[in-house]
């Protein structure tokens, strides 16, 4: 078993290969410095049991995901109390086996628990932290710290494990409107979906709604909440007001009314300009919703290609026979199923032989 110090922080070199085997649980680089190669080891050890282990201590975002990755295992490690930045993060009390435990332990009704549930589609939990007269937040998925509970209100803002699934090419930055880095935004709405309306304050402010002019960054705010809150995206679409019928807007709620299975907005007329293309994240369709989606509206074949590479839903996309794009080639080459890459590469054949 190979040495590893703070030596290898230090050091930069590691190559697209060596970032693989490590998104493979097949070995660790031995340069670890890079941002990038050290996310792509984190995600072999969450990924892969016994791999990484000798990083241990290494690095606290290293020793995290061991510890995660021991517990997963039914493994539990002698975790550093004074060293919270290694706490582990797991879900599991949201398994429909452990609704019984969730009432035997009288765990606090916590919003993320709720989220968790209900992207799970564990009604019974969902349902009793939603009949709490209070409900409460006692921890930050995005900064994982932890703090005494405060009254709260669900508000899109787990992480949930799709978002740790969403796989992007080495080195790929993300846009704002695409992926994880979408989905992480952020930016907190107060419009609730458990029927909570609080001031229309906060609604202005972030999203500047009443504003003569939307500038874009305000536009922005506005997508990416109703990408995240489908409460929000219904909201939106029942406005009259001008600024909610920008294209842009409309088709950000087109987006979440399809991942929600709602293909009523969608029509052979929908324009151009109100038809998305990311219509996989925060939730992917599923795969009866694309096929009708495609009946419905052939010209949005790429963006259900798209869905179905990233959700392996290799019959949906065979029959959406969609054209080569840089984002399809990209996550197709992301893809554990060859099947795409092979696809997306002979029709680029094709096309440079007719040229």
């Amino acid at each position: 078993m190979a040495d590893f110090n703070f030596y290898n922080l230090r050091m930069q070199n590691a190559t697209h290969g060596d970032c693989l085997q490590a998104i493979r649980g097949q070995k660790i680089p031995k340069a670890l410095g890079a941002k990038v190669t050290q996310r792509c080891v984190m995600r072999g050890i969450r990924y892969h049991p016994g791999f990484g282990v000798e990083l241990y201590g290494l690095l606290p975002e290293f020793t995290r995901a061991l510890n995660t990755r021991s517990i997963m295992s039914n493994q539990i490690r002698d975790i550093n109390n004074d060293r919270p930045e290694t706490f582990p993060t797991i879900s599991g009390i949201r398994k429909p086996r452990y609704v019984g435990l969730f009432h035997e332990l009288d765990l606090l009704r916590e919003c993320h628990i709720a989220e968790e549930a209900r992207e799970n589609h564990h009604k019974a939990i969902y349902d009793a932290i939603l009949r709490a007269e209070v409900k409460y937040h006692a921890m930050d998925d995005y900064t994982r710290e932890i703090f005494d509970p405060i009254p709260g209100n669900l508000n899109g803002n787990t992480i949930i494990p799709l978002y740790h699934d969403i796989r992007f090419a080495i080195g790929y930055s993300p846009t704002l409107y695409t992926g994880i880095h979408w989905a992480m935004f952020p930016v907190s709405f107060e419009l609730t979906e458990d029927g909570r309306m609080p001031s229309k304050v906060t609604l202005i402010d972030t999203c500047a709604y009443e504003r003569p002019v939307v500038v874009q960054t305000e536009r922005s705010c506005m997508i990416r909440g109703i990408y995240n809150n489908a409460i929000f995206a219904k909201w939106c679409s029942l406005q009259t007001d001008k600024h909610l019928q920008d294209a842009p807007i409309k088709a950000a709620i087109n987006a979440r009314f399809i991942m929600n299975g709602d293909l009523s907005r969608i029509t052979a007329d929908t324009p151009d300009a109100e038809i998305p293309y990311n219509i996989s994240c925060p939730t992917i369709p599923l795969p009866c919703v694309l096929e009708e989606l495609f009946r419905r509206q052939p010209k949005m074949k790429n963006a259900i290609a798209r869905a179905s590479i990233l959700a392996d839903y290799e019959s949906v996309y065979d029959l959406v026979d969609a054209n080569p794009d840089t984002i399809l080639m990209r996550d197709a080459c992301d893809s554990t199923n060859p099947h795409y890459l092979q696809d997306l590469e002979a029709k680029v054949l094709n096309v440079d032989a007719k040229t």
